[in-house]
């Protein structure tokens, strides 16, 4: 009886392995460096272009959906740099007064902030497929006010990803308390029963794989997949169309529905939603990665939990790992302002003229005023030159009533596509 004991020890200390003094010196020193140091350069990076890029997409030249979920993005980001520059300062700078913050504000609203921007994403995705594949119902109507409808679809993005983020989270407010060292004077955490029950460990590693991890991921591919072959089916129509608006002698139509307009644009915020996901998706490779193994080395865990050896089972590639997976969640909302540079031109506009406006300084002639850049004014400038052209023209010209007739003729042939093309993908889903 006492061998067979013997053997059962041995067996959970073989199971849950020790670290050696060079691999907790090599643990410790990327834990100071990257969620230490690093993190906390990248925080101050982070927040400060977060949030000017809140107030660029806030301006009213940018006022759309789109543009509004992106900020409630931006400050789900915000939140969780806050929480993690502060977790940064303590472990750094070892400000002990901050530790009785850290199990009920600190850490669940660090993760609750991150499990929302991960959402966000998804509500992204699904905006721009509800507007890729159904762009008519997001006209705005003569009845209902245009900024009433904007925030009825933002409320009903934010209200699912809020109140899911939360419930999957509310137990991170049970995790830990903190305790007042009298000896020390100096606040130290200390963990609960609940995060040391191997069933609360077991459901919270297969939530963090699956809620947090693959699903969100397999989602948002999926979707901008969708978006990405709507798109180009949408130009090559587009062309098409447009073909047929064309005469014989190369003149341009004089008018132009008001969906046509607004195609470049989806297409343009599709465009920039692809790039975000594409970087979302690099930066969250790493905490996949964890995520996963975390799941397969369950048994590990539970053998150094009953050996009471909390905190042991992990390799040091994992913990490291960690470390970089905490960097690159850092860096994703960071590089979102760098997308918005690079794929939105409109935002770059909006920047200068805000720097411009922030500057006091008058605009030059090569760069105009971007409400000088709108859409409307490029639709009444090509109006102008084609009716310009139209009257140098010849007299075998058609008159202007048949142009209206082919035009409407035209636009009706093009709401046709549209809607049937919509509809035919609608069927495949």
């Amino acid at each position: 009886m006492n061998s067979t004991d013997v053997e059962d020890v041995n067996t959970d200390e073989d199971l849950c392995p020790s670290y050696t003094q060079a691999e907790i010196l090599l643990i410790q020193s990327s834990k100071y460096w990257l969620e230490g140091v690093s993190q906390i350069i990248l925080c101050i990076v982070g927040i400060l272009t977060n949030i000017f890029s809140v107030f660029i997409l806030s301006r009213k030249e940018l006022c759309n959906t789109f543009s509004q979920l992106l900020i409630s993005l931006a400050v789900m980001d915000i939140l969780y740099m806050l929480c993690t520059l502060t977790s940064g300062i303590i472990d750094v700078f070892s400000v002990n007064l901050l530790v009785m913050f850290v199990p009920y504000i600190i850490y669940p609203l660090k993760i609750i902030s991150l499990t929302a921007s991960i959402f966000m994403m998804v509500s992204l995705a699904l905006e721009r497929y509800i507007a890729v594949y159904n762009p008519f119902s997001r006209l705005p109507s003569t009845v209902v006010n245009p900024s009433q409808r904007r925030r009825k679809r933002l409320f009903l993005h934010l209200l699912p990803v809020v109140s899911v983020a939360v419930m999957v989270n509310i137990t991170k407010f049970l995790e830990s308390r903190p305790v007042y060292d009298t000896e020390s004077q100096m606040y130290t955490l200390q963990i609960t029963n609940l995060r040391v029950n191997y069933t609360y460990v077991e459901m919270t590693a297969w939530t963090r794989l699956l809620i947090i991890g693959i699903l969100p991921l397999l989602v948002v591919s999926v979707l901008n997949y969708k978006i990405f072959r709507v798109v180009r089916l949408a130009q090559a129509t587009r062309r098409q169309m447009t073909s047929m608006s064309v005469s014989s002698e190369g003149e341009i139509n004089l008018c132009r529905s008001r969906s046509l307009r607004r195609e470049p644009n989806d297409e343009h915020l599709s465009l920039m939603l692809l790039v975000i996901v594409l970087v979302f998706i690099l930066c969250n490779i790493s905490r996949c990665i964890v995520t996963v193994y975390d799941v397969l080395i369950l048994g590990v865990i539970r053998a150094c939990m009953e050996a009471n050896r909390l905190g042991h089972g992990y390799p040091t590639w994992n913990i490291i790992l960690g470390n970089v997976s905490h960097i690159m969640l850092v860096l994703n909302p960071t590089l979102n302002f760098l997308v918005y540079c690079l794929v939105s031109r409109r935002f770059r506009l909006a920047a200068k003229d805000f720097f411009c406006s922030f500057c006091k300084c008058s605009h030059s002639p090569e760069t105009p005023d971007i409400n000088r850049r709108s859409n409307s004014t490029t639709v009444k400038l090509s109006v102008r030159g084609s009716f310009t052209s139209l009257v140098r023209g010849s007299s075998k010209r058609t008159s202007e009533m048949e142009l209206k007739e082919r035009n409407q003729f035209i636009l009706h042939k093009i709401d046709e596509e549209m809607t049937s093309f919509a509809a035919g993908e609608r069927r495949q889903l």
